[in-house]
């Protein structure tokens, strides 16, 4: 209350030494100044933020993977073309592959290849592609089909390595020369009958004995037999007169085999000589007995 009365020098010197009460209010005044200070240091930093931010962000961003998409699509389509014309080179030998399969087994005809002779058979099957194909001779038969192709083992669907067997037909083998005929005697008189034998003949398998042909030679008589189908024959030796020379026959044969179609025949056999004695001449009247 005195502090009112007081003159003003007082007062000022009062206000002077007062001071450091005064001085402890600032304080709360700093504090309000220091925020009042903050608020408007936050308000510059909005508005160095430019309202373009963000839209820039997103356009870059855009911008960012159009160029990627752009690049993985030339990527892709390269990568396509390659791959088209890889297939180009490799295509040639794709239908290849499927051929092999195909010609591991083939399709053999028999029917057809019984009209073809043996070795034309089996050149036809090899270019076929057949490996393992062999001729084997069969029976024998005509002449106008030796060689021809008579059974084909397998046939039909078989695998190009497996063994086939073509059959041919053979020809029947010759005759080889039959025996010399022999005879009882080989002497004989004057108009006597001959007997003249020689072996049975062996025909080749396929063939049958169609008959022996003779031939005679000399002092024979008559027409003796030019065939037969014994083996053996008979005829005479020609009359000779008294004091006549001896006379002599000669006799060989051949055999004859064959099967209607087919036919053999062998060598002349070697020839058997018969002497033909003449009759003493008659004795001379004038002669004593």
């Amino acid at each position: 209350m005195c502090i009112r009365d007081r003159p003003a020098t007082v007062a000022g010197d009062a206000a002077t030494t007062m001071l450091p009460q005064t001085t402890a209010l600032p304080p709360a005044n700093t504090a309000q100044l220091l925020e009042t200070e903050e608020e408007p240091a936050a308000e510059p930093e909005k508005k160095k933020r430019s309202p373009w931010t963000w839209p820039l962000i997103t356009l870059i961003a855009l911008i960012v993977l159009v160029g990627a998409g752009t690049a993985i699509a030339l990527l892709n389509s390269q990568g396509g073309g390659t791959k088209q014309t890889t297939p180009p080179p490799t295509s040639p030998t794709t239908p290849t592959k499927p051929t092999t399969p195909a010609k591991e087994t083939g399709n053999v005809d028999a029917t057809a290849l019984k009209a073809m002779k043996c070795d034309a058979a089996k050149a036809f099957l090899e270019g076929e592609g057949f490996t393992n194909v062999t001729c084997v001779a069969g029976d024998p038969d005509s002449d106008d089909k030796v060689d021809y192709v008579s059974d084909v083992d397998p046939s039909g669907p078989v695998s190009l390595d497996a063994a086939i067997t073509l059959t041919y037909f053979t020809a029947f083998s010759d005759l080889g020369q039959p025996d010399a005929p022999t005879a009882a005697s080989t002497t004989v008189n004057s108009g006597d009958q001959v007997n003249v034998n020689w072996p049975a003949a062996q025909c080749p398998a396929g063939l049958t004995l169609q008959g022996y042909e003779v031939k005679y030679t000399g002092d024979f008589a008559g027409a003796p037999p030019q065939s037969t189908t014994t083996p053996n024959t008979q005829f005479a030796a020609k009359t000779l007169q008294p004091g006549d020379p001896n006379g002599s026959i000669t006799v060989r044969y051949r055999v004859s085999c064959g099967n209607g179609t087919t036919t053999r025949v062998s060598p002349w056999s070697s020839t058997i000589t018969i002497t033909v004695t003449a009759p003493a001449p008659a004795p001379d009247p004038g002669e004593n007995p």
